[in-house]
Formats: structure tokens, sequence, C-alpha cells
């Protein structure tokens, strides 16, 4: 199963920076994440795609910036956040967006349907001509934004997706609103990519008996990747690589 580093836990620093330590730690594949960038940077781009093949870096899935729409004036915003990303997909060939709803969970149902409509309409239809796959993304209880349980994962889909939307699992969200085996088990099928981390994005600690579960059923569906390790920005170098000694011994062991 393909490992891959969220460059988010090097947030603090600069471009340059980040993906040279991604590459320090003896990762090869990478998940881009839009945090970095600063708004309205959008020529920094170019940067960052000759840092990745500087370090040998692989992009196999970028995280979209999101905004959570309140009010329908808000609505470009959200709009221009996913164009942007898909964009920077395109350029530093991420075949996979992961995406959030980009809605409030604060709206009412009819708004929510409404708000889905227009952004998406816009998104989805760019990114299908830069080839780049939408991924929705499960969220966590304390999220601003809709989309942390299966009905509500549902919702979206009915609204968004034309048959093509792929599923991003997070296990840490998973775990949080105790879904992440029921959510496997619905979005197997449409299944392009998945975050792993502890509590709180926190690094992994020896093995579990929930995250021991959740990649012997990843590798009896055949999923092969990747397996995005997405850590909060307070982890020390030390606590990734023990996070990732710990996935590569787990997955070692299951086969």
């Amino acid at each position: 199963m393909k490992l891959s580093l969220s460059n988010s836990v090097f947030s603090q620093f600069s471009i340059t920076d980040n993906l040279a330590y991604v590459n320090k730690l003896g990762f090869e594949n990478i998940e881009f994440n839009m945090r970095i960038v600063e708004e309205g940077d959008e020529k920094s781009v170019y940067a960052i795609k000759k840092n990745l093949e500087k370090y040998g870096l692989k992009c196999l899935s970028l995280h979209a910036a999101t905004f959570p729409v309140t009010d329908e004036i808000e609505i470009p915003k959200a709009v221009y956040f996913g164009k942007v990303s898909a964009n920077f997909a395109n350029i530093l060939s991420a075949p996979v967006m992961v995406v959030h709803s980009n809605v409030s969970r604060k709206v009412s149902g009819s708004q929510r349907k409404r708000f889905l409509h227009l952004i998406f309409k816009e998104i989805h239809s760019l990114a299908k001509n830069l080839n780049v796959s939408l991924s929705l993304e499960n969220l966590s209880d304390p999220s601003k934004s809709y989309g942390k349980d299966s009905a509500e994962i549902e919702q979206i889909l009915n609204v968004v997706d034309d048959g093509t939307l792929g599923f991003t699992l997070d296990f840490c969200h998973g775990e949080t609103t105790e879904q992440t085996l029921d959510l496997l088990e619905k979005y197997k099928d449409r299944l392009s990519n998945v975050h792993i981390s502890n509590k709180n994005h926190g690094a992994l600690k020896p093995e579990t008996r929930n995250l021991k579960e959740f990649l012997l059923r990843l590798e009896d569906f055949g999923y092969a990747g990747p397996l995005t390790m997405e850590l909060n920005s307070n982890c020390t170098f030390k606590e990734i690589l023990q996070t990732k000694s710990t996935l590569e011994n787990m997955l070692v062991s299951n086969e």
C-alpha cells in the first residue's frame, strides 16, 4: 500500500523547507495541502512543482482550500478556492483532489442543497476538464462544514455526484463519529484516498485494535493507496517517523 505524507504537518515552514523536510524524513509520496499557499499567490505553484521534482516527490493527492459558506454571497469565494486548487492539482500532476462540502453546518436544508449545487457545478466542471478527480472527505464533529457522517455524506452526494466523485476516508474523523468501518463498508467502491492519524491528528502510537482492523479491511478490499499520514503541525520529526514506522510494521504484519 502506497504511504504518503500530507505536507500540512510542516505548515509553519516556508514552501521550500516544507517539501525538503518531507524528503528528509524518507517519504517518496505527498499530499499537497493548499493551506500553506497564501491566498492570491497562484504563481507559487511553479516553484512548488520545481521543488517536488528537486526532491523526487510524487504528488498522489492534493487537499483543496476550503471555505464553509454560510450565505449565498460567499459562494464565489468557495468556488475560487476550489478552482485555484484544481489548477494546482493539474500542474502538480495530482490525480485526486480532496474536497469538503464547502457548506456550513449552520445553513438550512434548502440552502445547503442550493449552495452545494452552485459550488460543485463550477468546481466539478473545471476538475473534469483538467482530468482531476474530486474526492469527498468525511469530517469530524468540531468541523464547521457539513458532512461528518454517512447520512450527511449521502445528502451531499445526492446533490453533487454525477457518478465520478471519489471518497476520502479520514480515520481520525471517523473515529470521533464512531463510523469508521461503516463508512469504509459503504464507500469502499469509490475510495480514492485515506487520511490516517491518531485523535486530533496526532501521531500514531503502537498499534491499536481499531487501527489494525481498519488496515486489514483496506487490504481485504484490495485498496492499494494512498495511505496519507495527515498529522497536526505540533508533531515532532520523531513522532512523524514513529507514525511511519508503526504503519509500515502493521502493513507488513498483515501480509
